[in-house]
């Protein structure tokens, strides 16, 4: 259990991967054969030692209805899942005018925020799965990381 471990292909959020999904106690024939499936299923199993944020699990984003109505964002984006696509560049506009209110219009408390992120975006990255953030490089995620945060507290204090 020790490090954080990445999802393998056909794995799904609980760690139970597609090998071993396919044991179910009706296959067994006696009670000791049930009991064993029972007892070896958490072997199955390698729990992550702390939650990830990670992309919704295929079967549900297959269902495209489904996840539009469930899962995709409807006017803004937060986090880099979602973060690219162009559909949010008006919300994306709208977290920096957040951003600038957090700030209270002060460049250096922006780069104290950015210093701040950045001291610790090892730590951070360790907070979402791999494939969610692979595409990122550190600067890109920082920046992403810092407004959508300040948009976010600023959006609160708003309410």
């Amino acid at each position: 259990m020790a490090g954080i471990s990445g999802r393998e292909a056909g794995e799904t959020s609980s760690r139970i991967t597609g090998a071993h999904t396919n044991i179910f106690l009706s296959e067994a024939t006696t009670l000791e054969e049930n009991i064993k499936t029972v007892m070896e299923a958490r072997k199955n199993v390698t729990p992550s030692p702390t939650p990830k944020i990670q992309k919704v699990i295929f079967l549900l984003r297959d269902n495209e209805d489904f996840f539009q109505k469930h899962y995709e964002p409807r006017a803004v984006s937060l986090g880099p899942i979602h973060h690219r696509n162009k559909k949010y560049k008006l919300g994306e506009k709208y977290k920096l005018v957040l951003t600038y209110e957090f700030v209270n219009g002060s460049e250096e408390k922006i780069s104290e925020f950015y210093k701040k992120i950045e001291e610790n975006i090892n730590e951070l990255k360790k907070c979402f799965e791999k494939e969610v953030i692979e595409d990122y490089d550190d600067e890109e995620l920082i920046w992403l990381l810092l407004v959508d945060g300040c948009a976010t507290l600023q959006y609160i204090l708003r309410s």
